[in-house]
């Protein structure tokens, strides 16, 4: 398959990798992802990939020796100074995890989108790939994501609901960050409510809102929650306030 990169290095590096990775039996499919499997990828874009393997101990020692193999491929001016190329292992089995009050969202969705949605398969075996992919398309189960995105609606709600607390006490950052969380909360829950898979809750916002759910209007909406004049005032429970509004107007279950 041909993947557009942003610079040749970029090309030049990934071709060396997906060489290197071949030769490992035990790799049981290899795919692209990130930036640069959206072809969106920029000067500064790490190489992202990931590998499949039978077991957690097998990718790890695949992982030692990529590794090694990557002190090989020197450095470029025409990559940004923090550009790497990263693998990591991708599970075929993804399963959410259970979150706290104060996590934020968890990476269920998140993960499921990255791995199979927005990725780019470079090579399988046996179908590995393919099999663990159609296990969530064009969704995952219809009962747990009933569960998810009430659960997910429960979360945003409370850490709506202590913003004014912390207001009252003067813990102003305390009650941005519940905001902050909260309307990731939201992008989750409306990324479940579409049965669309998202891409980040804090990167590539304005392209999933308005191209990938397709909601210009409520794009604008969502970028005034950050616009803050003054953050030690009761501002933050207007923004609240607003965010519950959307959620109400968007969701419904």
């Amino acid at each position: 398959m041909q993947c557009k990169f942003p610079t040749n290095f970029h090309k030049k590096t990934f071709n060396l990798a997906v060489e290197f990775l071949k030769t490992e039996k035990d790799v049981l499919a290899l795919s692209l992802t990130g930036a640069c499997a959206r072809e969106e990828g920029s000067y500064d874009s790490d190489i992202d990939l990931e590998i499949f393997t039978k077991n957690i101990d097998t990718g790890k020692t695949i992982l030692e020796k990529f590794d090694e193999f990557k002190s090989t491929l020197g450095t470029s001016s025409e990559v940004g100074k923090y550009f790497d190329i990263d693998l990591c292992i991708g599970l075929a089995d993804i399963k959410p995890i259970k979150r706290s009050w104060t996590d934020g969202p968890d990476n269920f969705e998140l993960e499921i989108g990255n791995r199979f949605a927005y990725s780019q398969l470079i090579f399988e075996r046996d179908d590995y790939f393919t099999k663990a992919k159609a296990k969530y398309f064009p969704y995952y189960d219809e009962n747990l994501r009933q569960e998810k995105l009430k659960e997910t609606i429960k979360f945003c709600e409370n850490n709506i609901g202590h913003i004014e607390p912390y207001i009252r006490r003067g813990l102003y950052f305390q009650a941005f960050k519940r905001l902050y969380d909260a309307s990731k909360e939201f992008l989750q829950a409306l990324f479940i409510h579409k049965k669309i898979y998202p891409i980040a809750y804090d990167k590539w916002v304005k392209k999933q809102i308005v191209e990938i759910l397709q909601l210009p209007e409520l794009y604008k909406d969502f970028v005034s929650l950050y616009e803050i004049s003054n953050l030690e005032s009761d501002e933050l429970m207007s923004k609240g306030e607003k965010l519950h509004n959307l959620l109400n107007q968007h969701i419904n279950i």
